[in-house]
Formats: structure tokens, sequence, C-alpha cells
């Protein structure tokens, strides 16, 4: 069955990778064919690859009182209602998911959230009435465009714990404390395809209030406080290799200072990132160095992250003012401002990044010799997809039927026209250099997996 009438699957295949992440519900409501494509790991990152992806933040964000006073300081709820808010990173467009089911009062204060694949999940917190600790699992699925229930996290209900996820399917939780505020060394992992949990290996210390980071195929839980610190910090970290399964060696001097490590993220440089005493601080060559002074308006920093060579800060001047983002590029070190509506500049309580997987070896090499394969079949193959292409705009226009899939088809399909025009000059040199015997594979993959419409 073809994804979109009378047009060719693999060119079909870069409209549906053109389609936003706020539009897949509605996309894959139109046909089974288009729903189990987007489903697929492999359309998550054939997206990436092809620079279709969008990077955003998820956070626990607190509704802002329309009734705020004009001064700029935040007229606060008495008790402050959490929603799952989502900022889109190279946009600056904010949004705002669907309120969780069953919780009139807002997400669970310290809930901790993880991005993962096609999904948000919920985990824990405190209710925000009674403050009991909460054990229970929400997903949000961008396809269904709902939320359901997960299994409940197992073992003793935990709070303030370390959380990570691999992007792809599992998320990764390790200590935190109990009820009884005892701090834990236990680990758990939440497989989100499975909707099953795992139980890990112990760590080798107590960790109450750490920081959780996946990296390079690892979970890195860092600094947190024994049971018996309360509240004092430690330098340390530990590392869990998920393909073997273990706990490496305790890193005692991770942290330059024994200070709450939240803020703490990573660089695609692989330097980790942090604030201190107003200002960024980045670990090169296992030394922690200063490179930034931190804006005032953001110097109360709530999170941290980092996105191709850049990196966001969220916070607040003071903790009665609007919370705002900066972005920091790690090349000059200037910052710049992102603009945001009022109704979005609420206390932020948690937050996830959300951004797929890169592909792996045996994926990039199966699409290097599929775009060979590609350009030894068609001579000019951006051509022919081009002419294509136009063929299907001009049916999908004369088409009295102006059925969903053709208006959706006409509209992509116009989109990824511009785009191979743009870069027909391009291609024509990647021909070139494969009719010359050139056996190395261009660098440019993803445009020119695009260009070929290899799926």
């Amino acid at each position: 069955m073809d994804l979109i009438p009378d047009l060719p699957n693999h060119i079909a295949l870069e409209c549906l990778i053109r389609v936003t992440y706020d539009q897949f519900s509605r996309v894959a409501s139109v046909c089974s064919e288009w729903m189990k494509e987007i489903k697929l790991p492999e359309f998550r990152r054939l997206r990436k690859t092809s620079c279709r992806s969008q990077k955003i933040i998820v956070m626990s964000q607190a509704r802002v009182d329309p009734n705020r006073k004009k001064a700029g300081v935040i007229k606060r709820f008495a008790n402050p209602i959490y929603r799952v808010t989502l900022l889109e990173l190279d946009t600056g467009h904010w949004s705002e998911l669907p309120p969780l089911p069953g919780f009139s009062n807002g997400l669970p204060m310290f809930c901790q959230l993880a991005a993962v694949g096609l999904n948000i999940v919920v985990m824990g917190g405190l209710d925000p009435v009674t403050w009991e600790v909460s054990n229970s699992v929400f997903v949000f699925n961008f396809v269904s465009g709902k939320w359901h229930r997960g299994p409940d996290m197992p073992g003793v209900r935990r709070s303030f714990y370390g959380c990570a996820s691999d992007h792809d399917r599992m998320v990764y939780v390790a200590g935190g404390h109990d009820e009884d505020k005892n701090a834990l060394r236990s680990a758990i992992a939440y497989d989100v395809e499975k909707d099953e949990w795992i139980q890990l290996p112990d760590m080798a210390r107590q960790r109450d209030e750490c920081k959780g980071i996946f990296h390079d195929g690892k979970f890195h839980v860092i600094g947190g406080y024994r049971t018996e610190m309360q509240g004092r910090f430690e330098k340390s970290a530990e590392v869990f290799d998920v393909a073997k399964s273990l706990w490496g060696d305790v890193q005692k001097d991770f942290l330059e200072a024994l200070t709450c490590p939240r803020t703490c993220t990573v660089g695609s440089d692989k330097d980790f990132y942090m604030s201190h005493k107003g200002d960024v601080v980045a670990l090169k060559h296992d030394k922690w160095q200063v490179v930034a002074k931190i804006p005032t308006e953001v110097c109360k920093v709530a999170y941290m992250t980092t996105w191709q060579g850049k990196l966001l800060v969220i916070g607040c001047a003071s903790y009665s003012e609007p919370h705002t983002a900066y972005v920091l590029d790690l090349k000059s070190y200037k910052w710049t401002k992102m603009e945001s509506q009022e109704k979005f500049s609420g206390h932020v309580q948690s937050v996830a990044y959300n951004d797929p997987p890169d592909l792996s070896e045996d994926e990039k090499i199966r699409i290097a010799k599929a775009m060979q394969t590609k350009m030894e079949t068609h001579r000019f193959g951006s051509l022919v997809t081009e002419q294509k292409l136009q063929e299907y705009v001009k049916r999908a226009r004369a088409s009295e039927k102006n059925t969903t899939p053709s208006r959706l088809g006409e509209v992509t399909a116009i989109d990824a026209l511009e785009g191979l025009r743009k870069r027909k000059r391009k291609v024509a040199t990647v021909v070139a250099s494969s009719r010359m015997g050139n056996a190395k594979a261009p660098r440019a993959l993803p445009p020119s997996r695009k260009d070929f419409g290899t799926s």
C-alpha cells in the first residue's frame, strides 16, 4: 500500500518526515500505514539526520496568576499549579500538553520528567495537597496525543532521585530517599516500549538529591549525599555501563566543589557543564574552568542543557521574579535571550530534553550502500525525484477529492521540492564524484540521503 496515493513510497517518506511532532497524532489518524511508519525508531532517526526533528525542552512549570502585579513580580497562587510545557529550541516556540488525568491540582510537586522516543514520562513526586509521596508513572504519546498510566515505580516510594533517559526507550532512576528520609543506593530502569520496570544493581554509595545524566551509552549519577550527611553534598560520581550492566568505580572528585549538582549537563563536545557561584563552569581536561558569567536575569538557575554547540539556561533573577531563558554560544561565549509569553514565565521545577539518538554504525552503512545504489541506478537521481514531485503536486491540485492524504501530500511535496532544488548543485557534485570512482562515502550523508529518496 502506498503511503501517499500515486507517489512512490521513498518520496512519500520524504514528505512525512517534514511533519512536526505536534501534528503526529493528526497525521497518524489518517491511516494505519502512516501510524506504523511514524512509530518506527528509524523514522525518528531519519528525521534527525535530515535535520527535520524538533529539539524540545519539556518542563514542569507553574501556571502564572493572570492577575499578577504589573511591576514584573509574579503573584503566585497560594498553591502553585504545575503543568507540562514545551519549548522548541530552534524556534523559541512555547506550548503546553493536556493536563495529567486525575490530577486536578496539577502535576505532583518535584516529579521527574523524561523524554523517550515519541513519549514524555512523568514519574513520582509529591501530592500537591497532601504532600504524600507518589510512585505513579504517566506517559504522554505524541502519536496518540493522549496520556496513559504506566506501571508504578517498584520498591520504596522514593523522591529527589537522579533520572535520565537514553532518548530511545529506557529511563534510568537511581538514589533519592524513602519516606523516612533515608538516602538510597538502589537503581531501577523503565522500558517504555515494553511498559515494564527492571531492577538494576545497587550503587556503591547512598545518593540523595543526585543528578542523573545519560551520556555515551552510560548512566552517570553525580553528587548527592548520604543519610547521615543531610544536605552536605559530595563531589563523587558513579557511572552505570548499560552494555555491561555494571557500575564502575566511584569517581571521588568528579565535582570541584561540595554543591548541589542539579544544573550539571554534558555537551556534544563531551565536556560537562554546570552553574557555580554565578558562572558557567566546564570540565575540560579533567579540570573545572569558568567559561562565562551568567546573566543577572537568570542567575538563579533552574536548569541547563546543551545542543549543537549551544547552552540553554533557564532561571530568574530572584525567586519572586519570572523565569526566562538565555542561550550561550559555546564558541563565541555570547549570550542571547529567548523571548517567551507571560504565561510561560512561571517557576520551573523539573526539566527533560528530547533529542532522538544518532544512527548506529550499521544503519549508517546501510544508508550509505542504499545511497550508492541509487546513484548508480539514476544518473540524475535528484532530477528524477524532482520531476515525480512536480507531477504529484499537479495531480493533487487537480484532484476533486480534497482528502487529508492528498492535501498533506501537496503541502509536504512542495516543501520537499523546494529543498531538492536548493541542493541540486550539491547533489550533482556528489554524483560526479561517484562516477569518477570515489569509493569513499560523501561527508554530507544526511542531505545526500534525502536527495536520493533513500527509505
